[in-house]
């Protein structure tokens, strides 16, 4: 719509443009004019771009003195009229006004500067308005105060149609609780009043039934009375006559159950469909609590009591969240930005005694060790304190505007925080109570101890650092930067201080405000400036979207490139091998010092300013503009064996990932002309260098010794586990795609593009040649007892040979080109993966037994596991299934960015690894005989910490998990 409507204005510009030169008769004057005019688009240009970048697009950290923010208080400050306010102008942008009249809500709206009367309606003051609130800022707000915000969208988007969206039972009541006393938009009212009429008429349908229950039973027992009055029965018909009434109130009673049944089914439905959408939105931990809440009520109504549809479904939900959830617990109470968030040093030292009378045991002692407090920064002008369980400890107030920074003194005693008002103030950590305010000239950007805590630093936004003693006296002041300072940093030796500005450069400083180094890398604001722990390195995040870390030299030694907005923040692990950002793209990220990404961390709804790492390395902690701290898992995983390892390899394993026979080394090929070798850990371990083209396969010998690589360039190489070339095998035509060893380890078989498989020894001599397929042989594998070869093609067959190159049979059934194909165990049943969408098992004699559908796009692997039961199966629709051997799902691995190129499980059977084509691959750890009740015990840990402290959570849902814990 913005571009629409700009270049609809760009249009008319240059058609007056043209309209006036073309009036002009003289070729002189036209000239002219066309001289004078064209420097003023260059400056329309020019000025356009300015107001975006200055006023636009970072208007809550421009907005000085406030203007902006001004007008959006006036519509938010209120919570009682903030929604009605929003939907009206909502209308506004949406229809382009409203009819203007003296209805309250109008008129604050006019009163709040952001719209204006013109001929009879409202409309949007200006343009630059319009940009800064736009649809998705307001659509934002009405998700914060709405808690049916997805519901009530999903409702919209399905044209009013869709009532599983609409709200009943606890939901309804809590969200007619929270509406109370507030002025809401129509489309709430109406939304509210659609789920109140369904569940009217479902508890109409409730007592129509139970009214003719009733009826039923009023009838027989008047005709009981009559029957008794007149004498016609005899005892045994009395008897009769109670049993009678006695099956129709126990019908009564039944008819009732399952009345209340349907209606407890409903909200199960509801919640697991809620579970689904946060997590395709990201929101794993949102997705993990819907999906406990589904899951704990379905077992207490009882697993059985619902169809197998619904039973799946929970339970497929629990698992993927499980699976993929790294938000560990998320700290509620801000009501602003949450612009920085640090973790407490070392705790000072505690006695033995102390150590030991702890609650909390070793736990707790080891949470203490490693900074068990957090400390969070608002713009809502205050500091909290939090327990890293989430627990609120202190609120400091004092500030006047939005604070926006905060950091402890490395003895952990004391903390610091600057704010917009122009000043910094000291804190005592241990009751929040305020030591000493620092007055400052300008508003404070940033503060910082020295290491030895004795000395602050504050970075005033004009650019002047001011350097105080604890007692408040100002030491020393220079000037930094000439265009806004917005970060400082300390070294770990305290002998150097690091600067941020929105010149584009990062400066490193003495004490004596001498320049020391200026790293100018960057196209746009540089945004922070990090040391790493050691001293030797730095990082900076920019505007431009991307980070960079550099020496102490000034040179550039990697940039990180993946965020797709400003990178606002970053900060180096304890080892200094790992770099966490924060981005305004809502996302948090992790790199090597390569400058590889490793992960990506989402569920922020709005942008992410701030994130540290603990000391430990075990939780990261990130803030952002939707007003919360979260914290991120980032040790080894607490939820039993439902943890899933996720390593981001990039181009070097886009290709396939399989098992040593072992199971502790994971080798895989990509893009890359290499294979490389890793641990269960991710780390890289060895390097396999030597093709001359891409890689498409790697296996490993029976025995582990030996690794065979196919490639594009026509060649098979074998290698040692030092990386070290043995032989090469030519022979081959076009690309070699696949490759296998004989159960003795003594044969390989490679499957080429040139339509044919060949067989080799180890020192690299063919053997044999199998002719037989019309496209390329895109696989091969031979069975177990190491008589049967299979192959598959793109032409739509796959093949079994004798180890003698005699074709046996042709397994044919397929729609397309077949991608792989696996025997299983016991070398009895073959299974192909074709492009069809389809997995076909078939026995050794080339009859298919089974088809399993369910993929919505091409199947590019197949493997069975260890023991021969489950099928794994990986596509292009971004899942990994696994299958029984009856054809039934009995696990879908979602939540994927790219299609799946290859599953190996390993030798044990517990672990599923797969690789995308971006180069993620995922440890799966499987646990196929875990019951509903583990699943939701397993969860319940995960989010037991939030249940108990989280101000999100109410009074009657904290004791959700009671009685659900996982054993020791």
């Amino acid at each position: 719509a913005k571009g629409g409507r700009g270049g609809r204005e760009q249009g008319a510009g240059e058609a007056g443009e043209q309209g006036s030169l073309s009036a002009i008769e003289s070729p002189f004057l036209k000239k002219l004019m066309h001289e004078i005019l064209t420097p003023c688009e260059a400056i329309a240009d020019q000025v356009s771009a300015i107001v975006r970048s200055h006023i636009i697009d970072n208007w809550a950290s421009l907005d000085e003195p406030p203007h902006l923010r001004t007008i959006r208080d006036r519509l938010l400050c209120n919570e009682q009229r903030a929604s009605r306010l929003l939907g009206l102008y909502l209308q506004i942008l949406q229809n382009g006004g409203v009819p203007a009249d003296d209805s309250p809500e109008k008129i604050e709206l006019l009163l709040s500067g952001l719209v204006v009367k013109k001929q009879g309606s409202l409309q949007v003051y200006n343009r630059i308005y319009q940009e800064v609130f736009n649809l998705e800022w307001v659509e934002k707000q009405l998700k914060k105060l709405r808690p049916y915000a997805d519901f009530i969208n999903r409702w919209v988007t399905s044209n009013y149609q869709d009532e599983t969206n609409l709200l009943r039972g606890q939901a309804l009541k809590d969200a007619q609780a929270w509406a109370k006393g507030k002025s809401l938009s129509n489309m709430d009212y109406r939304f509210l009043a659609a789920s109140e009429e369904l569940e009217k008429r479902e508890v109409q349908s409730a007592l129509i039934a139970s009214e003719q229950a009733n009826q039923i039973l009023l009838n027989a027992e008047q005709q009981a009375k009559q029957t008794i009055r007149r004498g016609m029965v005899g005892l045994s018909a009395l008897s009769l006559v109670a049993v009678t009434l006695l099956g129709l109130s126990g019908l009564l009673t039944w008819q009732t159950v399952q009345q209340k049944r349907q209606v407890s089914l409903g909200e199960i439905k509801a919640l697991t469909l809620s579970s689904e959408n946060a997590f395709e939105s990201h929101n794993t931990f949102d997705a993990l609590l819907e999906s406990l809440r589904s899951g704990i009520n379905l077992n207490r109504m009882g697993w059985e009591n619902a169809d197998t549809d619904l039973r799946v479904q929970v339970e497929k939900t629990l698992r993927q969240s499980l699976y993929w959830v790294r938000e560990r617990n998320r700290l509620v109470g801000h009501g602003d930005v949450v612009t920085r968030v640090k973790f407490s040093p070392v705790s000072a030292k505690r006695s033995l005694r102390q150590r030991v009378a702890s609650p909390f045991g070793s736990a707790n002692a080891q949470a203490q060790e490693f900074g068990q407090k957090l400390a969070s920064a608002s713009w809502d002008k205050t500091v909290k304190i939090w327990q890293r369980d989430g627990k609120l400890l202190h609120t400091l107030r004092g500030h006047t505007d939005a604070v926006w920074s905060v950091n402890f003194s490395p003895d952990g005693k004391m903390l610091v925080s600057a704010s917009r008002d122009k000043t910094v103030k000291v804190w005592r950590v241990e009751d929040g109570k305020e030591i000493i305010t620092l007055a400052n000239k300008d508003w404070v950007a940033c503060v910082g101890f020295s290491p030895d805590s004795k000395m602050i630093a504050s970075m005033e936004w004009g650019g002047t650092m001011r350097l105080w003693n604890l007692q408040g006296q100002e030491l020393k002041s220079f000037p930094t930067h000439k265009a806004p300072a917005v970060a400082i940093h300390f070294s770990p030796k305290g002998n150097m201080i690091a600067t941020a500005s929105r010149d584009g450069t990062a400066k490193v400083w003495s004490w004596d405000g001498r320049e020391l180094l200026s790293l100018g890398g960057h196209n746009n604001w540089v945004m922070y400036v990090n040391f790493s722990w050691d001293g030797k390195n730095l990082v900076t995040t920019s505007r431009d979207k991307t980070a960079k870390i550099w020496d102490l030299d000034g040179k550039e030694l990697a940039t990180l490139r993946g965020h797709s907005d400003t990178v606002a923040s970053a900060v180096f692990s304890r080892d200094g091998q790992t770099i966490a950002t924060a981005g305004w793209d809502k996302t948090v990220r992790l790199w090597n010092r390569k400058g590889e990404e490793l992960q990506i961390l989402r569920g922020h709804t709005d942008a992410v300013w701030g994130v540290n790492l603990s000391k430990d390395g075990k939780l990261l902690a990130s803030s952002g503009e939707d007003g919360t701290v979260r914290l991120w898992n980032m040790g080894n995983r607490e939820s039993g064996k439902f943890q899933s390892l996720i390593f981001n390899l990039g181009e070097a394993a886009a290709g396939s990932v399989s098992f040593s026979p072992d199971g502790k080394t994971l080798g895989t090929t990509g893009r890359y002309t290499m294979a490389k070798l890793w641990s269960r850990q991710g780390q890289e371990l060895v390097t396999l260098n030597g093709h001359s083209d891409t890689l498409r396969s790697l296996q490993f010998s029976p025995n582990g010794q030996i690794i065979a690589t196919a490639s594009r360039d026509k060649t098979v190489k074998l290698w040692n586990l030092s990386g070290k070339e043995i032989a090469t095998l030519r022979g081959h035509q076009a690309d070699v795609r696949s490759v296998s060893f004989s159960p003795d380890g003594k044969t390989i078989a490679s499957a080429s593009w040139d339509t044919t498989v060949k067989l080799w020894n180890l020192d690299g001599k063919e053997l044999l040649t199998l002719r037989g397929h019309q496209a390329g042989v895109r696989s091969v594998i031979f069975s177990s007892d190491g008589q049967i070869i299979a192959t598959a093609s793109e032409d739509g067959t796959a093949k079994l040979w004798n180890r003698q190159g005699q074709e046996l049979v042709t397994l044919r059934g397929h729609l397309a080109g077949i991608q792989a194909v696996s025997f299983s165990p016991d070398s009895q049943v073959i299974a192909t993966a074709s492009k069809d969408k389809t997995v076909k098992l078939w026995n050794r004699e080339g009859k298919e037994l089974l088809t399993l559908q369910g993929h919505a796009g091409e199947v590019n692997a197949v493997s069975f596991s260890p023991n021969g039961q489950t099928i794994a199966t990986a596509s292009e629709d971004m899942t990994v299934k696994l299958w029984n051997r009856k054809g039934e799902v009995l696990q879908t691995l979602a939540g994927l960015d790219a299609g799946v190129k290859s599953v190996s499980f390993s030798p044990d059977g517990q672990v599923l690894a797969s690789s995308d084509s971006l180069g993620k691959v995922i440890l799966w750890n499987l646990d196929f005989d875990s019951s509903p009740e583990k699943l939701l015990a397993q969860g319940c840990d995960w989010v037991r910490d939030y249940l108990k402290n989280s101000a999100n959570v109410k009074e009657d849902e904290r004791g959700l998990c009671d009685g659900l814990r996982s054993k020791p």
